[in-house]
């Protein structure tokens, strides 16, 4: 199974099955669900508790997390993803980098109108 397609699969499972995914986003952590992500990220309750019920999905999952070294890259803010930086100030991974910049943006701009009357 390609690695798209695995997270499609642990993503539609997570929404069917785990108690803590509410339409798609994770209730405890106010984020979008991330059940399995590409970049070899996991939730620990997906994968503990929710992940053992479904025999084949498992075996795949666990599959792909050997292919990938526990050690290897950095460990997302946001999502809590493994991925590989392209610099050593990067914090979040190339799915969540997009809409932290697009928040603080907002924050930015809110605090500078607020300074100026705006």
């Amino acid at each position: 199974m390609d690695d798209h397609k695995l997270h499609i699969a642990c993503l539609s499972y997570a929404k069917a099955v785990c108690s803590y995914n509410d339409g798609g986003w994770c209730i405890p952590q106010d984020v979008p669900c991330f059940a399995f992500s590409l970049g070899c990220g996991f939730c620990t309750r997906f994968l503990n508790a929710v992940l053992p019920t479904n025999p084949v999905l498992q075996t795949a999952v666990q599959a792909r997390m050997a292919e990938v070294p526990a050690d290897a890259g950095k460990i997302c803010t946001v999502c809590g993803k493994r991925f590989i930086p392209g610099s050593n100030r990067q914090q979040y991974c190339p799915d969540c980098s997009r809409e932290a910049a697009r928040v603080k943006h907002a924050k930015r701009s809110r605090a500078y109108r607020e300074r100026n009357g705006a």
